[in-house]
Protein backbone atom coordinates (compact mmCIF):
# COMPACT_ATOMS: atom_id res chain seq x y z
CA UNK A 1 0.00 0.00 0.00
CA UNK A 2 1.48 3.17 -0.32
CA UNK A 3 1.41 6.33 1.60
CA UNK A 4 0.60 10.12 0.69
CA UNK A 5 2.09 12.40 1.88
CA UNK A 6 0.22 16.13 2.45
CA UNK A 7 2.46 18.71 2.53
CA UNK A 8 2.75 20.82 5.99
CA UNK A 9 1.11 24.84 5.65
CA UNK A 10 -0.26 26.92 8.23
CA UNK A 11 -3.53 28.16 8.50
CA UNK A 12 -2.48 31.21 7.80
CA UNK A 13 -1.07 30.36 4.60
CA UNK A 14 -4.42 28.75 3.40
CA UNK A 15 -6.25 31.69 4.09
CA UNK A 16 -3.21 33.57 1.96
CA UNK A 17 -1.50 30.93 -0.73
CA UNK A 18 -0.07 34.37 -2.42
CA UNK A 19 2.04 35.12 0.80
CA UNK A 20 3.60 31.36 0.57
CA UNK A 21 6.61 32.18 -1.90
CA UNK A 22 7.90 35.49 -0.85
CA UNK A 23 8.51 34.25 2.28
CA UNK A 24 9.99 31.43 1.49
CA UNK A 25 12.23 32.53 -1.23
CA UNK A 26 13.70 36.13 0.88
CA UNK A 27 16.83 34.53 1.77
CA UNK A 28 17.45 34.10 -1.51
CA UNK A 29 17.08 37.42 -3.26
CA UNK A 30 18.93 38.68 0.42
CA UNK A 31 22.27 35.63 -0.71
CA UNK A 32 22.16 37.47 -4.19
CA UNK A 33 22.68 41.03 -2.09
CA UNK A 34 25.16 39.63 -0.72
CA UNK A 35 27.35 38.05 -3.41
CA UNK A 36 27.10 40.82 -5.44
CA UNK A 37 28.80 42.94 -2.69
CA UNK A 38 31.47 40.46 -1.85
CA UNK A 39 32.13 39.92 -5.74
CA UNK A 40 31.85 43.82 -6.28
CA UNK A 41 34.37 44.05 -3.27
CA UNK A 42 36.95 41.40 -4.19
CA UNK A 43 37.13 42.60 -8.33
CA UNK A 44 38.21 46.42 -6.58
CA UNK A 45 40.31 44.74 -4.56
CA UNK A 46 41.73 42.51 -7.33
CA UNK A 47 41.85 44.98 -9.80
CA UNK A 48 43.73 47.13 -7.09
CA UNK A 49 46.34 45.09 -6.76
CA UNK A 50 47.51 44.33 -10.38
CA UNK A 51 47.06 47.87 -11.53
CA UNK A 52 50.79 49.39 -10.77
CA UNK A 53 51.34 52.96 -8.79
CA UNK A 54 51.90 56.34 -10.84
CA UNK A 55 55.17 57.15 -10.63
CA UNK A 56 55.89 60.68 -9.69
CA UNK A 57 56.99 62.07 -13.47
CA UNK A 58 61.03 62.16 -13.57
CA UNK A 59 62.38 66.41 -13.68
CA UNK A 60 63.20 67.31 -17.17
CA UNK A 61 66.62 66.45 -18.04
CA UNK A 62 67.39 69.59 -19.85
CA UNK A 63 67.11 71.98 -17.49
CA UNK A 64 70.36 73.60 -16.39
CA UNK A 65 72.31 72.56 -13.53
CA UNK A 66 72.83 75.00 -10.60
CA UNK A 67 76.96 75.57 -12.07
CA UNK A 68 75.45 77.20 -15.20
CA UNK A 69 72.51 78.88 -13.54
CA UNK A 70 75.00 80.60 -11.56
CA UNK A 71 76.73 81.61 -14.60
CA UNK A 72 74.01 83.39 -16.07
CA UNK A 73 72.44 84.89 -13.01
CA UNK A 74 76.21 86.13 -13.03
CA UNK A 75 76.28 87.34 -16.37
CA UNK A 76 73.10 89.11 -16.15
CA UNK A 77 74.33 91.13 -13.08
CA UNK A 78 77.65 91.77 -14.79
CA UNK A 79 76.40 93.21 -17.60
CA UNK A 80 73.45 94.62 -16.15
CA UNK A 81 76.40 96.48 -14.19
CA UNK A 82 78.06 98.09 -18.05
CA UNK A 83 81.50 97.68 -16.13
CA UNK A 84 83.22 96.84 -19.65
CA UNK A 85 86.81 94.69 -17.69
CA UNK A 86 83.86 92.76 -15.64
CA UNK A 87 82.28 92.15 -18.98
CA UNK A 88 85.28 90.70 -20.72
CA UNK A 89 86.24 88.59 -17.49
CA UNK A 90 82.83 86.26 -18.46
CA UNK A 91 84.54 85.73 -22.06
CA UNK A 92 87.34 83.56 -22.91
CA UNK A 93 89.97 85.47 -25.02
CA UNK A 94 88.82 84.32 -28.35
CA UNK A 95 85.25 83.92 -27.51
CA UNK A 96 82.83 85.13 -30.23
CA UNK A 97 79.38 87.00 -30.09
CA UNK A 98 76.61 87.21 -32.92
CA UNK A 99 73.13 88.58 -33.20
CA UNK A 100 70.72 88.26 -36.27
CA UNK A 101 70.04 92.05 -35.92
CA UNK A 102 71.87 95.18 -37.82
CA UNK A 103 73.43 96.68 -35.60
CA UNK A 104 74.54 100.12 -36.66
CA UNK A 105 74.70 98.19 -40.43
CA UNK A 106 72.94 95.92 -42.39
CA UNK A 107 73.80 93.05 -41.51
CA UNK A 108 73.86 90.84 -39.04
CA UNK A 109 77.65 91.17 -36.89
CA UNK A 110 79.70 88.94 -35.66
CA UNK A 111 82.50 89.97 -32.97
CA UNK A 112 85.43 88.40 -31.97
CA UNK A 113 87.60 88.28 -28.70
CA UNK A 114 86.72 89.50 -25.10
CA UNK A 115 87.64 92.93 -25.08
CA UNK A 116 85.59 93.45 -28.14
CA UNK A 117 82.61 91.98 -26.94
CA UNK A 118 82.77 94.22 -23.45
CA UNK A 119 83.02 96.62 -26.06
CA UNK A 120 80.27 96.09 -28.15
CA UNK A 121 77.75 95.61 -24.76
CA UNK A 122 79.49 98.88 -22.94
CA UNK A 123 78.34 100.53 -26.08
CA UNK A 124 74.76 99.33 -25.96
CA UNK A 125 75.12 100.09 -21.71
CA UNK A 126 75.85 103.96 -22.78
CA UNK A 127 73.18 103.72 -25.52
CA UNK A 128 70.51 102.99 -23.82
CA UNK A 129 71.36 102.07 -20.17
CA UNK A 130 71.24 98.01 -21.73
CA UNK A 131 69.66 95.71 -19.14
CA UNK A 132 68.90 92.29 -18.84
CA UNK A 133 65.70 91.73 -17.63
CA UNK A 134 62.80 88.78 -16.80
CA UNK A 135 65.49 85.83 -17.23
CA UNK A 136 63.69 82.77 -18.30
CA UNK A 137 64.31 79.35 -17.19
CA UNK A 138 67.60 77.94 -18.77
CA UNK A 139 68.19 74.60 -20.75
CA UNK A 140 71.33 72.93 -21.35
CA UNK A 141 71.79 70.33 -24.11
CA UNK A 142 75.23 68.90 -23.77
CA UNK A 143 77.64 72.20 -23.91
CA UNK A 144 74.64 74.56 -25.14
CA UNK A 145 72.80 76.46 -22.81
CA UNK A 146 70.24 78.80 -23.59
CA UNK A 147 67.95 81.23 -21.43
CA UNK A 148 65.68 84.40 -22.88
CA UNK A 149 65.33 87.88 -21.33
CA UNK A 150 63.88 90.91 -21.82
CA UNK A 151 66.29 93.67 -22.97
CA UNK A 152 65.96 97.48 -23.80
CA UNK A 153 65.68 96.14 -27.87
CA UNK A 154 62.60 93.76 -26.68
CA UNK A 155 62.42 89.96 -25.73
CA UNK A 156 65.76 87.92 -26.72
CA UNK A 157 67.33 84.52 -26.55
CA UNK A 158 70.86 83.89 -25.86
CA UNK A 159 72.41 80.63 -26.72
CA UNK A 160 76.00 79.98 -24.70
CA UNK A 161 78.06 77.99 -24.84
CA UNK A 162 80.36 77.35 -21.72
CA UNK A 163 84.24 75.99 -21.59
CA UNK A 164 85.94 76.03 -18.26
CA UNK A 165 83.42 78.34 -17.11
CA UNK A 166 84.14 81.10 -19.23
CA UNK A 167 81.88 81.96 -22.50
CA UNK A 168 83.71 81.09 -26.07
CA UNK A 169 80.34 81.76 -27.68
CA UNK A 170 77.45 83.53 -27.72
CA UNK A 171 74.04 83.72 -30.40
CA UNK A 172 71.97 85.83 -29.46
CA UNK A 173 68.68 85.89 -31.31
CA UNK A 174 66.56 89.46 -30.95
CA UNK A 175 62.89 89.58 -31.63
CA UNK A 176 62.74 92.49 -34.50
CA UNK A 177 59.95 94.80 -33.39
Amino acid sequence: MATIERPVTTPSEMRHPETIAPRRNAWVAWLMVILLAVGLAAGFLIGRATVPEAKAPAPPRDLAGTTVSQLLTDYAAVVNSGVKPDIAGLYATDATMSSNVAWMSDEPWLVTGDQAIASAIGSWWDYQGFRLDNAGTAIQKGDLVMQSFDSAFGPALMVFQFDNGKIVNQWILQAVR
